[in-house]
């Protein structure tokens, strides 16, 4: 699948780069099921990137994802 390859290689760009995120849905991290959180979005199911948020995140490092997604 195209998509599943474009997320792949996006998590690989941005883990070169030191920002870590996952492909897939957290809710389906574990199993081998159609996410359904993306069903009810009307998102596909593959093809995805995942980006988790913490209270320590700076507002640099908001800005160094968005450089990243924005220079891949």
């Amino acid at each position: 699948n195209n998509r599943a390859t474009s997320a792949e290689r996006l998590v690989n760009y941005l883990q070169e780069m030191g920002i870590y995120v996952d492909s897939g849905s957290s809710c389906t991290a574990t199993i081998c099921e159609p996410s359904y959180v993306l069903d009810a979005l009307d998102r596909p199911n593959s093809g995805n990137i995942r980006i988790n948020l913490k209270f320590e995140h700076q507002k640099a490092d908001i800005e160094r994802l968005m450089t990243a997604l924005q220079n891949f």
